[in-house]
């Protein structure tokens, strides 16, 4: 068995970022043994093949070409010559569960089968009554059943999980570990019309003891702010019930099938950033609904997290419902939609939002098959060779490996709980404002104080056990209690809370908590930390800086004799210098990182920080040659290696000599003198890059960075005398996109992606490409 240090260095493949795999046209298996190998040699040990047959939305800007078709014998002879391979490479394959998505149809197989499921609502009749209303049909689409009937789910299971099982029966649980739904879709509820189901009016009887019907035609009504009374009150029954049975009737089911099978259900739903319309989302609840898989998930799409812009708290939902269940993994579907314009810096930025609110299992968006046709717009970024940066992305893959390996490992620190009110968003009127606003800039203002925390909702908190001063609730055990002082909770919920102050517990309305668990001088509400506790005492401690500039804080660890660094990029682990009192002083640039582990022992110290009293600017006689050009052909991505004229250049932005929409490689050079008489080691220092770069001096390779600071050792290949630098930058995709000419050409050949008009406002921010500097040899 491997020791935690060795596991951080190899690290298991399951904590590797998975990639969405887009399969659109023909599954050519040569195609797509070379794709899973070259994601394997870029370090990503897991894949979620995506299928997207034609039968899914023919005639849209995402129909496809897909063959053989999705579930045939056609399609499992490939799709097991894939998992062969998996094995082989010691690569995990996640089962995604639905051809393309929502998940619970498969593709409309299931309803073929079964016409009379169709989704239904209950809707007014026009003469002051009520009619239940099927979603019509239509042939050409793939139609999803309804999946509150009793019989749609063991169906849907019997099409998609068991056929997997029945052609990869030795792989099921083994390197088939993870099942993916995809945002599965009950009829949503709406102004005018409810979401119904044939028993939904016996079923309501049972578990609330009075009959709904009568209350129907109000229900129907748009819900005001003013709403109040009975009304409300059946209001949230008819949305708890939902909820009831979208768990039992649909989640539940497959996460059984998966345990059963060696393996963890996981995925996400639709809407999780505004749980505040969870009453017209299909998932009724979303602490709930998550707590019923056993990898809990969000998505992340078109900039809903973006740096200093959007934070949002809803990746902690996930994380929550995993640590209540006594799960070890949450996921995080990331950047759909963000366009082709990401640069390290922003995928960085997300990824560690992500891990900062406990989320430790990755899957990105998406590495697809071909960038081709319709595709070609399509759903962007575009991870994968055609992306002028996937040859850096190595070390990216490393980095999100390595913590997600440190974020999964023992259990989650938390002392607080802040309490997700359900009732209240279901009220649908003012209780629900009230109740959105107080939890968003609560968890906001927990996090700036770096109070560890978790959601909790209200069904499960009166399931909790008070004991020795703690709640206990599920698998946690927590201190403090977060609780908006105007609620709807369930009586259950009111009656744990009040054992709990009786008991001694911190019960609060704000994020005031008297407690901070780490030491921090000054305070830095941008700072933000999680923690992982291990069995043997040790805590691991994660601390981004979510911020512009320099900050260099003095930080005090709870009970930490000593503290060791853990580097996720370079693998080593490093002791750090303590004061007698146990703080130390760590430095954070912009977006940074940096991982803490206590009372490891260690003898080998972080080395300082180099102090430099020289700099010598190359500011003189730079030249510029394009080597590989990444550029929108007629049908597909095209890449040219042009190994193009040098031509004299200043740093900078490149456009101005290589033209708006020059994507790919370029190569700065540059010849200059060394007196060679400075003691210590000497270090090139590139400045502002866009966005990553290859370095080259007299010849000799001195390494590459995906991300900076751009600061390369270049002590052993510095000559005395004359010297020649290349610097070869790397930009994004972005550029290539963004002609007119181009968004035109798509548009006349294919129908507009509706998803183009995001994708390309975001893509404008990451144009300027090329070495800026300023560029120097410090000493």
């Amino acid at each position: 068995m491997k020791s935690f240090e060795e596991n951080f260095r190899e690290v298991p493949p399951l904590n590797t970022p998975a990639y969405f795999w887009f399969i659109c046209f023909e599954m050519d298996l040569d195609e797509l043994l070379a794709q899973l190998h070259d994601m394997y040699d870029h370090g990503a040990r897991n894949v979620c093949l995506h299928p997207v047959p034609q039968k899914w939305r023919p005639g849209s800007y995402l129909s496809t070409e897909m063959s053989p078709d999705y579930l045939t014998e056609e399609y499992f002879v490939i799709i097991r010559r894939l998992v062969q391979e998996c094995e082989k490479l010691g690569i995990h394959y996640y089962l995604y569960d639905e051809g393309g998505w929502p998940s619970g149809g498969a593709c409309g197989k299931v309803l073929q089968k079964h016409p009379e499921w169709k989704r239904q609502w209950i809707v007014p009749d026009g003469s002051g009554g009520t009619r239940i209303e099927e979603e019509a049909a239509n042939p050409e689409k793939a139609m999803l059943p309804d999946l509150l009937h009793p019989g749609a789910t063991g169906e849907f299971i019997a099409v998609t999980h068991e056929n997997y099982r029945q052609h990869l029966p030795e792989y099921i649980g083994e390197t088939v570990k993870i099942a993916f739904m995809d945002e599965p879709a009950i009829a949503v509820s709406s102004d005018c019309r409810l979401t119904w189901t044939a028993d939904f009016a016996v079923e309501f009887r049972r578990r609330k003891g009075y009959d709904i019907i009568p209350y129907i035609p109000e229900l129907l009504k748009p819900s005001t702010l003013m709403d109040s009374g009975k009304l409300v009150d059946v209001r949230v029954d008819f949305h708890d019930v939902r909820t009831q049975l979208f768990i039992e009737r649909f989640m539940l089911p497959i996460r059984d099938w998966c345990r059963k099978n060696g393996m963890l259900s996981g995925g996400h739903f639709d809407g999780e950033d505004t749980p505040e319309l969870s009453c017209r989302r299909t998932y009724g609840s979303v602490m709930r609904s998550l707590r019923c898989m056993d990898v809990p998930g969000v998505d992340v799409i078109w900039r809903q997290i973006w740096p200093e812009a959007r934070e949002h708290s809803f990746p902690r939902f996930a994380s929550s419902a995993a640590h209540l269940e006594g799960n070890t993994y949450s996921l995080g579907e990331l950047f759909g939609v963000y366009g082709n314009g990401l640069t390290p810096e922003s995928l960085r930025y997300i990824v560690d939002y992500f891990f900062i609110h406990g989320i430790n299992l990755l899957v990105f968006g998406s590495y697809p098959q071909r960038n081709a046709k319709n595709w070609l717009a399509g759903c962007r970024p575009h991870f994968g060779p055609d992306d002028p940066l996937w040859q850096y992305f190595d070390e990216f893959h490393i980095y999100v490996s390595r913590a997600s390996f440190l974020l999964s490992s023992g259990k989650p620190l938390r002392t607080t709980a802040l309490v997700f009110d359900d009732r209240a968003v279901w009220a649908d009127n003012h209780e629900k404002l009230s109740f959105s606003y107080w939890c968003e800039t609560t968890a906001k203002r927990l996090r700036e104080r770096r109070i560890l925390f978790d959601y909790v909702d209200d069904d499960i908190l009166g399931q909790g056990v008070v004991s020795d001063g703690e709640l206990i609730v599920g698998a946690m055990r927590y201190r403090e209690l977060v609780v908006p002082v105007s609620r709807r909770l369930s009586p259950a919920a009111e009656a744990k809370i009040a054992e709990f102050v009786s008991a001694g517990g911190v019960v609060t309305d704000s994020a005031d908590i008297p407690e901070e668990v780490v030491k921090l001088t000054p305070d830095y509400p941008k700072l933000w930390m999680e923690c992982r506790q291990l069995d043997d005492g040790r805590q691991i401690w994660f601390f981004f800086h979510s911020g512009q500039g320099d900050i260099q804080p003095q930080i005090t660890l709870p009970g930490a004799s000593s503290v060791v660094t853990a580097d996720p990029v370079s693998g080593e682990f490093y002791r750090i210098k303590q004061s007698d009192d146990g703080s130390f002083v760590w430095h954070f640039g912009k977006y940074d990182t940096a991982f803490f582990i206590t009372n490891m022992k260690l003898e080998k110290y972080v080395a300082d920080e180099p102090v430099f009293k020289n700099a010598v600017f190359l500011t003189d006689h730079w030249q510029l040659q394009p080597l590989k050009k990444h550029s929108v052909g007629d049908e597909c991505l095209d890449i040219c290696v042009c190994n193009g004229s040098v031509i004299p250049a200043a740093t900078g932005d490149w456009r101005k000599y290589l033209g708006d929409d020059f994507s790919g490689n370029a190569c700065y050079m540059t010849d200059f003198e060394w007196r060679g008489d400075a003691p210590g080691k000497i270090y090139l220092d590139l400045g502002k890059v866009n966005y990553c770069c290859q370095v080259s001096l007299n010849g000799s390779d001195a390494g590459k960075k995906f991300r900076g600071p751009f600061v390369f050792d270049i002590s052993d290949k510095l000559n005395p005398g004359s010297n020649h630098l290349e610097v070869t930058v790397t930009n994004t995709l972005a550029n290539a996109y963004s002609p007119r000419e181009v968004e035109l050409k798509m548009q006349e050949k294919w129908q507009r992606s509706g998803y183009e008009d995001r994708q390309r406002s975001y893509e404008l921010d990451s144009l300027e490409s090329g070495l800026f500097g300023p560029v120097m040899l410090k000493f």
